[in-house]
């Protein structure tokens, strides 16, 4: 059982952890804590789109699952997903946006927390969705859409990415930072629907 002192270290790792998200960038960054995605080592998360073309008002489904790779049990997971506009930009209003969160997640923000790139979620994990025993996954859906009065002619692009993620396991006093970019690319592209 965790103590009151374990819960309370979290919460100001969660504090510490959000207010840096706000401060980052979306670009993906070489750095040490990118050693999740080398060759040697299988990727920590899986992502897919059920619609990788969209049409305005249409919702999306992005399903986010995490596979621990140590070990021993995780017991504590944080992540933030981006939705970073990667082709050309949408008119001001348009932009795609993330409208629900489910699944084995035990908390969203889906909010209006935004960079100049496009919006973003933060999500963690607590129990009863941890521990993660080693090889054990959980898998979160994330919905998303362009709003209907979308210009659908820009054609504008969405990516997902892990962009940084934060998890404790064994005791709970070791813990990894990463980030992860799919390859190829996770995305959805905003298209026009069919001519009736």
């Amino acid at each position: 059982m965790r103590t009151s002192g374990s819960g309370t270290r979290r919460l100001g790792v969660v504090a510490v952890l959000a207010l840096l998200v706000g401060l980052m960038g979306f670009a993906p960054q070489a750095s040490a804590t990118t050693s999740a995605t080398t060759s040697a080592t299988p990727p920590y998360f899986a992502l897919s789109v059920d619609h990788p073309t969209i049409t305005p008002g249409q919702t999306g489904t992005l399903s986010v699952t995490f596979t621990n790779r140590q070990t021993s049990p995780v017991t504590f997971l944080y992540l933030w997903i981006p939705m970073f506009e990667a082709g050309p930009q949408p008119a001001p209003g348009a932009r795609a946006v993330f409208t629900g969160c489910s699944g084995q997640v035990s908390w969203c923000d889906l909010g209006e927390r935004a960079t100049a790139q496009g919006l973003y979620a933060l999500l963690n994990l607590t129990a009863p969705q941890v521990p993660i025993e080693p090889g054990g996954s959980r898998t979160i859906t994330l919905t998303y859409h362009y709003p209907a009065d979308s210009d659908c002619t820009v054609h504008p692009v969405v990516s997902f990415s892990t962009n940084y993620f934060h998890y404790e396991y064994g005791d709970g006093s070791q813990s990894y930072n990463g980030s992860e970019f799919p390859d190829p690319p996770v995305t959805s592209t905003l298209v026009c629907p069919p001519a009736p």
